[in-house]
């Protein structure tokens, strides 16, 4: 595959990437929290479900270091102070991403896909398998 090289941003791009990592966090938490839930009943997902949401988590996480490598540049820059604030923000947003993104893929992973073959399908069950989004929805509603 021909890999192209990083398009680096000018720091006025900023808060563009400020906007972008919080949705990123905010996706991955929403995952993080539809795999912990559904760790006790894993017959509310299935093998497609799981394979997706490890590979597309893989990714994100083997592109991870785009981000790092953006803010690290970004420092090294000569930035206002304001600009310097936003980016010690951006660190802490980045730093969270990586960490929810690392748990979505252990519980993921943790999760016995043959496993999850033998148990009752939620089909079976008179139920048809919820999306991540509709799992996070069912959740806030039972709260």
């Amino acid at each position: 595959m021909n890999e192209q090289s990083p398009h680096w941003q000018p720091i006025t791009m900023l808060p563009v990437f400020i906007e972008m990592v919080e949705g990123m966090l905010h996706t991955s938490l929403e995952q993080q929290g539809c795999l912990q839930w559904v760790y006790d009943k894993p017959e509310l997902l299935d093998d497609a479900t799981l394979t997706r949401v490890i590979k597309q988590y893989s990714k994100q996480l083997r592109d991870h270091w785009l981000i790092e490598e953006q803010v690290a540049r970004w420092h090294r820059e000569i930035v206002s102070s304001s600009e310097t604030r936003e980016l010690e923000r951006l660190v802490t947003l980045t730093e969270q991403l990586k960490e929810s993104k690392e748990a979505v893929l252990k519980i993921a992973c943790s999760l016995d896909l043959d496993a999850l073959n033998t148990r009752t399908t939620g089909a079976e069950l008179g139920q048809v398998p919820a999306s991540s989004f509709q799992q996070s929805n069912a959740i806030k509603a039972k709260e």
